[in-house]
C-alpha cells in the first residue's frame, strides 16, 4: 500500500495533476484502501499511511524519474520487511491469527467493510475539498487528518484520536518552530540538510515508540517528521508550513470526527470485531 501511494503520488506530481485531481484520486483510493486494509486486517487499521504517502509525493516537485521513485519505495519497503523478520526469526513463533470466531468475524468484516469504506470516501473527500477551496497548498494534510478518527475501534476511540491528532500536532509544531526559526541553530538552509535528516531519524524513533501506546505523544514527534521531510524535499517559508499544517490538521480531524459521529449509532460491527479478536 505504501509503494502504491508513492507510485500514484509521484505520477500525479510528474504530470502536474494537483488540486482537484489529487482530491479525487486520493478519495477513490481511500475507499479501495479501506476495503484492502479490512480484508488483510491491517494493524494499525485503515489505509492512513498509504494516503499519507500518496499526498506527500503528489504535493512536491519530483526530481527523479517515476520508476526511480518507485524503486526507492520498493527497496525501502523490502528493507523494512527484512528488519521486521529478523525479530520473528529470533523468536521462531508464528501466529496466523485464526480464532474460534473466524467464520463469524469474516461475516462481520464483509458487513462493515462497505460502510467503513464509505466513511473514508466521505471524510477524505470532504476534507480535501475544504483544503482546495480554502486555497491551501497542502490539502493532503487535511485528508490524512480526516482519516485518523476512522481507524479507531469504537466511537469514543475515534473522538480521542481526533483530539490527540490536533493537540499532538500543535505541540509538535512548537518543536518545528524552534528548529526552523532564524537563529544561530537554524536548520533550514540547504547546507543543514544532513542535520535535518538526523533530527528526522531521531524523531521517527520516538514516533514509533509511542504510536501504539499514546497517539497524542506520537504526534508530537510525528508532526516535525512530516514538516521537516517536506522542507527537505521542497524548501518553503517555515512559517507558512507551520500555519498550513495547523489549519489543515484541525479542519481534517474535525471533519473526520463529525462523519464518524454521524455514521455511528451505538455499537458497530467494527467494534464487535475488535472485541472478539482482542
Amino acid at each position: 500500500m505504501l509503494v502504491t501511494g508513492v507510485a500514484v503520488g509521484t505520477g500525479l506530481s510528474i504530470n502536474g495533476l494537483h488540486s482537484w485531481w489529487l482530491v479525487g484520486i486520493e478519495t477513490l483510493l481511500a475507499g479501495l484502501g479501506s476495503v484492502v486494509a479490512d480484508r488483510l486486517n491491517f494493524r494499525p487499521s485503515g489505509p492512513f499511511f498509504g494516503l499519507l504517502a500518496l499526498g506527500a509525493c503528489a504535493s512536491i516537485p519530483v526530481a527523479v524519474p517515476w520508476f526511480t521513485a518507485v524503486l526507492i519505495a520498493v527497496g525501502s519497503g523490502a528493507f523494512a520487511i527484512v528488519i521486521g523478520f529478523f525479530g520473528w526469526m529470533r523468536r521462531r513463533v508464528w501466529q496466523p491469527g485464526a480464532t474460534r470466531n473466524a467464520a463469524f468475524l469474516g461475516g462481520l468484516r464483509r458487513q462493515s467493510a462497505g460502510l467503513q469504506a464509505g466513511r473514508y470516501v466521505l471524510a477524505v473527500g470532504t476534507a480535501g475539498a475544504a483544503g482546495v477551496l480554502s486555497g491551501s497548498a497542502y490539502p493532503h494534510w487535511a485528508m490524512a487528518a480526516a482519516a485518523v478518527p476512522l481507524a479507531a475501534a469504537d466511537l469514543a476511540g475515534g473522538i480521542y484520536r481526533g483530539i490527540h491528532r490536533v493537540v499532538g500536532t500543535f505541540l509538535g509544531l512548537g518543536i518545528v518552530a524552534v528548529l526552523l526559526q532564524p537563529a544561530p541553530w537554524q536548520l533550514h538552509a540547504p547546507q543543514d540538510a544532513p542535520a535535518l535528516v538526523v533530527v528526522v531519524i531521531l524523531l521517527q524513533f520516538t514516533t514509533e515508540l509511542f504510536m501504539t501506546r499514546h497517539y497524542g505523544l506520537a504526534m508530537v514527534s510525528f508532526t516535525p517528521v512530516i514538516v521537516l521531510a517536506t522542507q527537505l524535499a521542497a524548501p518553503a517559508d517555515p512559517y507558512a508550513l507551520i500555519s498550513e499544517r495547523a489549519v489543515e490538521t484541525l479542519v481534517g480531524a474535525t471533519i473526520g470526527v463529525i462523519i464518524l459521529v454521524a455514521s455511528r449509532r451505538g455499537g458497530s460491527a467494527t467494534s464487535v470485531i475488535h472485541s472478539l479478536e482482542f
